[in-house]
């Protein structure tokens, strides 16, 4: 018989067949183990442990930790973080998506913003009716919005809960005009802690 040890580890481990096996704090003696109902409740606390313990590290500020949200999700522990993530996204696009300006460069029918003259020369000296233009345009496709999309799919790809999937196709429609990010750690580099984004500072690199 195959067996499996860990020592000073705590977290959600994926066999090669994708089962989730959760490694949870010693919270000390006392329950009996042919009591179900202090299985249970040595269980809840052992999680709710490890949700602490998490909680007081840089970066994790945002996990809940309260009995009732823990022991009302009676479900695997990599989804308890998937279900906080949603929920933070959720929150999120209920205050409103950011927009940014963003600087595009093409080949018009009509003269919007700028007029790239170097380029209309190039490219434009027999198709005099085209212009080729710089402008701005206000759109959702910012760093972070790129980011969030990004997780929403891998944890699309992960999740196995009915109720994180059903918010997920939810969530999912709001970033449809979002582009997945291209480069993560570049898009990183560019994320500003705006309105509402202190929530996902840390999820998003949790997940």
């Amino acid at each position: 018989m195959e067996v499996l040890q860990v020592q000073n580890y705590a977290g959600v481990i994926f066999t090669p067949d994708r089962t989730q096996i959760e490694v949870l704090p010693k919270i000390g003696k006392g329950f009996n183990d042919e009591n179900a109902d202090n299985n249970e409740v040595a269980f809840t606390k052992a999680r709710k442990s490890l949700l602490i313990m998490l909680r007081s590290l840089k970066g994790f500020s945002h996990i809940q930790t309260s009995s009732a949200n823990i022991a009302s999700q009676k479900m695997p522990l990599l989804e308890v973080f998937i279900s906080q993530f949603l929920n933070s996204v959720n929150v999120l696009i209920k205050r409103g998506l950011r927009s940014d300006f963003v600087r595009r460069k093409d080949n018009l029918s009509f003269l919007k913003g700028k007029l790239n003259v170097g380029n209309q020369v190039k490219h434009n000296f027999i198709n005099k009716h085209k212009f080729s233009c710089e402008y701005d345009e206000f759109l959702l496709d910012r760093p972070a919005n790129r980011l969030l999309h990004s997780a929403l799919l891998k944890v699309k790809t992960i999740s196995h809960s009915a109720l994180n999937q059903k918010l997920l196709q939810e969530l999912e429609f709001v970033f449809h005009e979002v582009p997945k990010s291209g480069d993560y750690k570049l898009d990183f580099t560019k994320v500003k802690l705006d309105r509402g984004m202190e929530l996902l500072s840390g999820a998003i690199g949790v997940v």
